[in-house]
């Protein structure tokens, strides 16, 4: 009995590359099977480009592929394009009178991890009130709250003479609130920055005027 007449396969080994977490990783195999020919063959992963250097010439083409090659144990270099442009590049050993099969497994690399979810920002509920009404009649003008953080607006609250709005909620902060008055027919005119103003709980107060043990208005 003719042993090289008989057909079989032995499987040369699995390479496994796999770079730091989150890049591209590739798996390599490679069998051997006796034919009349000298080959290799590519056959995974479909439709990657791939380049196989003979007699200092590449051969290219697209997965799958085959490529003759002289009756001569070898090590051939090749190169296996994933469409993403990462590349394998590496030498697989030929044997003479073997089709040499090689395939390949390709992980791309993973994107950016997402941002992670910013905290939900607490709110409080609190009232912005004007007691101008309990100032002399020359100082009972309506109000303007405006609440900045870190420079920029946050809301802007006018109240009229006496009057409060209720149930505002702030985000969690320390604000500076500017004060302005405007008389009736009047123009706004600025007073004063209340300053740090911290909105850390509900029932939080804002406000600007009188009180009936002290009716000149506040400074």
């Amino acid at each position: 009995m003719n042993l090289r007449a008989l057909s079989f396969a032995a499987v040369l080994g699995l390479a496994v590359f796999v770079p730091s977490e989150g890049l591209a990783a590739w798996t390599q195999n490679t069998t051997f099977t006796h034919t009349a020919t000298t080959s290799l063959k590519i056959a995974e992963p479909a439709g990657f480009k791939v380049s196989v250097m003979v007699d200092g010439k590449p051969h290219e083409d697209t997965i799958p592929m085959v490529v003759n090659l002289p009756h001569a144990d070898a090590y051939v270099p090749v190169t296996v394009t994933a469409p993403d442009g990462k590349a394998w590049s590496g030498k697989l050993e030929v044997k003479a009178h073997q089709q040499t099969l090689a395939t390949f497994k390709y992980t791309a690399e993973a994107g950016p991890a997402p941002a992670p979810a910013a905290a939900p920002v607490r709110k409080f509920v609190g009232k912005v009130w004007n007691t101008t009404d309990k100032c002399g009649a020359k100082d009972q003008t309506e109000i303007k709250f405006e609440f900045l953080a870190g420079g920029q607006k946050v809301q802007e609250h006018v109240v009229a003479v006496g009057q409060a709005n209720n149930a505002v909620e702030m985000p969690e902060a320390s604000y500076d609130v500017r004060v302005y008055t405007r008389p009736a027919g009047g123009s706004w005119s600025f007073v004063k920055t209340i300053t740090p103003f911290a909105v850390t709980r509900d029932g939080w107060v804002a406000d600007y005027g009188c009180t009936p043990r002290a009716p000149s208005r506040r400074r």
